[in-house]
Order: structure tokens, then sequence, then C-alpha cells
């Protein structure tokens, strides 16, 4: 007897470990079967719902990286600024707007408020000797404004850095109330500036629509 009850005890044991062991299958997937472990997606595949797909560091690292042209203008501050001042081919150019510029502005100045439409025909007009030394109120506007020099073929424009505001923390006193300069004209009237050339305008046609030249008769007249 008691050998029938120790085999007993161990079949009890037995079957308590596999119920065991299929609860706990049961708990981690709900079905009764193992739960499939997570695979990696395929090159290319879409990212699973809610899980960005991010780039690889190789694909980062062989990226085409976009190409930044660099200005075709000089940025300068203050100090530098006035030294490009004292040159004798120096031409001081306000763009900022006529209230602003009305405010007050650097001595010698001229001006062309580089937001109206005729900014480019007026600096296309310009003589391109000149070194233009260009501000607004903070920089911005004047580097736009240099941008178009540049466009227009000008190679000696300067950008001062700050604007008006920084010049003036540094030249209070200096501050001007006087009318803009005048700014210089190109040395070639009657020309259209075109890129970086200056184009002469095109010849005007022939009229088509006079009537032919006929060939003077002379008639000779004999006296008797």
């Amino acid at each position: 007897m008691n050998l029938i009850g120790f085999q007993i005890s161990r079949m009890s044991f037995a079957a308590a470990l596999l119920l065991a062991s299929v609860g706990d299958t049961v708990a981690q997937n709900g079905t009764g079967t193992t739960a499939p472990r997570p695979t990696s997606p395929a090159p290319g595949a879409p990212a699973a719902p809610g899980r960005p797909n991010r780039p690889s560091t190789n694909a980062l690292l062989t990226a085409p990286r976009p190409v930044v042209l660099p200005d075709r203008f000089q940025r300068v501050g203050v100090a530098e600024f006035d030294k490009l001042r004292a040159r004798p081919d120096a031409v001081v150019v306000d763009v900022r707007t006529a209230s602003e510029f009305a405010g007050g502005h650097l001595p010698k100045a001229g001006f062309v408020d580089v937001q109206t439409q005729e900014f480019l025909g007026t600096i296309a007009g310009l003589d391109r000797s000149k070194l233009y030394l260009v501000n607004c109120a903070a920089g911005g506007r004047s580097a736009r404004a240099c941008q178009n020099f540049a466009a227009l073929g000008f190679t000696n424009v300067v950008n001062l850095e700050g604007g008006f505001n920084a010049w003036k923390k540094e030249h209070p006193d200096l501050v001007s109330q006087e009318a803009a300069i005048e700014l210089p004209k190109s040395k070639t009237p009657n020309m259209r500036q075109s890129g970086t050339a200056a184009v002469p305008p095109p010849a005007r046609p022939a009229p088509t629509n006079m009537p032919p030249l006929r060939s003077p008769v002379i008639i000779n007249r004999t006296t008797k």
C-alpha cells in the first residue's frame, strides 16, 4: 500500500507541473500557444503603426548635402564700416523707408528704399566703379539689397552688420538730418543693364510702309 501511494503522489506532482506550464502559456499569449518573437522589418518595408521609420546611419552619411552659395558681398561691423567710409570712392546707401531716413541717418548718405518697385531700376543705373556701403535699420533689408547689387554685377558692395541701430550706438552725436546725397549715375548714358554687362538699346528697324524711291527723270530741252 505504501508503494502504490508513493506512485500516485508522483503522478499527481507531474500533473500539477503540466497544468502550471499550460497556465503560464495561456497567460502570456491568451491562446494557449507560445507568442512569436518580434523580428526586424525587411529593408525598405514600411514601419509599424505608431513607430517612425528612422533612416539608418549609413543613409544619413551618404545622403547628398545641400549646396550653400556664398554671399557675393562683404559683411562688416561698425568699426570697419567707418574705415571704408573714408575711401574716396565710397558711397553710403541707406535702403530704409523715407520716414526712417528722415528720422536720422549716416552723414553724406544716399537713399533708395529697397521695398519699392523703383529700387532695381535705380541701382541698375549707378556707377559700377564705386564702393557701395549699404545699411538699413538692423542689417536684414540691406543684406537683401546687397544681393540685388551683386545680381546686377556690382562687385564692390558691403553690408553693415547691425545696421543703423548698431552704428548709432557707437556714434550718437554723428547722426545726420541732412538731405540725401545724389547717388552717382553710370558713366554710360542710354545703356540698359543686362546681367553683368551694359547692353546698348536695340536699333530701330527701318520703316517698311514708305513708297519705293523713283529715279529722277531728266528732261532735255533744246532751243531751236
